[in-house]
């Protein structure tokens, strides 16, 4: 009889239960962090180990009932995949890649249409025909296609770089995952390898079980990390330089920040960051007569992030730009101008009351460590 991703259920049940760990924390502790397609990925997570106990309590007893709630449980993991590629993406550059998130987009679709037909289609004595069986088989590679473009092509990258730029032992864990997660992963490819559908020889159900127990290893290895320690969800892996916080109006320089950096040659002076700051928008607005901000310029060493509010315009200088440093900056923008939203309103002539505005970046990017050892 086909048992359609049977497995996986018993496989991911108890990886399931730590994500609810992991969400109760960030709730309590971390709401700030701008990772939230992480955390969508683990609400989903969550969200599956409703329809893992419903397939196993047997709830809905026909079996084209326990079908379709198989096929909730592939949609939910197929979105679940899908944001923590999301995560992955925005941890090295701003710009989505459009080959990549139709790639994706492509994976999802062939596995989910092609679970949902099998479950429409349901009928006892046609069940195990050629067509059927041909239909598993393309979701099945589908979803092993998916599985190892996100965490084998995105996450083992992403996570290396992060290693090697931090040599911390945190990171290497989450490289290690990810290449234990993949394997695992690809693994589980030995479904291409033609066989009949009810009598799998002792060979693939072996290779097909080593690879259920790689996976859920890294994955767990992955989880546990970051439940424990809710401040290492990510590390950007580049060098960032400097935050700089100026009062529109004034120009004033309200709060400066230097960051540690592993790369040296590019120390920048606050003074001409300043300076620099404070006239890019002025110029741009005047001379191209636009109602705008300027939001990035991008050069190959030295890039500049900006974003601003209704008081205050925040650069950042960095190695590389990123949509997580991006939806950073804009999140300490809205909760410097909350903060302090009566004293810049009444136009500020200094800007010693402002220094408690470090806590608020510590806050969202604990890791950007600070020259002056404010941490």
């Amino acid at each position: 009889m086909v048992t359609v991703l049977s497995y996986d259920f018993l496989s991911n049940f108890g990886i399931f239960l730590l994500f609810g760990i992991f969400l109760i924390n960030y709730k309590r502790k971390h709401q700030n962090r701008p990772v939230k397609d992480f955390f969508l990925a683990y609400l989903l997570g969550m969200l599956n180990l409703i329809f893992v106990c419903l397939y196993f309590l047997k709830i809905i007893p026909s079996k084209q009932g326990q079908l379709a709630l198989r096929g909730f449980y592939i949609f939910l993991y197929c979105l679940q995949i899908f944001f923590f590629y999301i995560f992955l993406d925005g941890l090295r550059r701003i710009k989505r890649s459009q080959r990549d998130i139709s790639l994706i987009v492509f994976f999802i679709t062939v596995t989910v249409m092609g679970y949902f037909y099998l479950v429409l289609t349901y009928n006892e004595i046609i069940f195990k025909s050629p067509v059927n069986n041909m239909m598993y088989f393309i979701c099945r590679l589908s979803l092993k296609g998916l599985q190892i473009f996100v965490f084998g092509f995105c996450g083992i990258p992403v996570c290396y770089n992060m290693w090697k730029y931090t040599s911390e032992k945190l990171s290497e864990f989450f490289y290690i995952s990810m290449v234990i997660t993949t394997l695992g992963y690809v693994m589980g490819l030995v479904i291409i390898i033609p066989y009949s559908f009810d009598e799998l020889s002792l060979a693939l159900s072996l290779a097909r079980k080593i690879g259920e127990v790689l996976t859920v290893i890294g994955f767990s290895l992955f989880l546990i990390v970051s439940t424990l320690n809710l401040k290492y969800i990510f590390r950007l892996p580049f060098d960032h330089y400097m935050l700089i916080v100026i009062h529109k109006e004034t120009k004033l320089n309200l709060l400066s920040l230097t960051f540690e950096t592993k790369n040296t040659k590019n120390e920048l002076d606050e003074n001409y960051f300043t300076f620099l700051n404070s006239t890019l928008t002025t110029l741009h607005q005047s001379s191209l007569k636009s109602k705008g901000y300027i939001t990035k310029i991008i050069n190959s060493d030295v890039s500049l992030i900006l974003d601003s509010g209704e008081y205050i315009t925040a650069t950042v200088a960095t190695n590389q730009v990123s949509l997580v440093l991006q939806k950073g900056l804009k999140k300490f923008v809205e909760e410097f101008e909350s903060m302090f939203e009566e004293s810049l309103k009444n136009t500020p002539s200094s800007n010693e009351r402002y220094k408690a505005g470090e806590e608020i970046f510590n806050e969202i990017f604990p890791f950007l460590k600070h020259t002056d050892g404010v941490y």
